[in-house]
């Protein structure tokens, strides 16, 4: 959303190609996202919904 341009930065992992990456991080199910603050995951919303996730990345702003 362009409401976190320039505030966020967003990076896409495809599991299937590394999925050692899916298992360190404890992904169980597609898609889930993960906010990482200062190195630390902080927040992580399951499924694509897009309320929950917003709310998810301003809480963490």
């Amino acid at each position: 959303s362009d409401d976190f341009k320039d505030k966020v930065d967003f990076y896409k992992v495809d599991v299937d190609e590394v999925p050692d990456v899916a298992q360190e991080l404890g992904v169980r199910a597609m898609p889930t996202f993960m906010i990482f603050k200062n190195g630390e995951k902080v927040a992580e919303v399951v499924g694509a919904n897009k309320r929950a996730l917003e709310q998810a990345i301003r809480s963490n702003l």
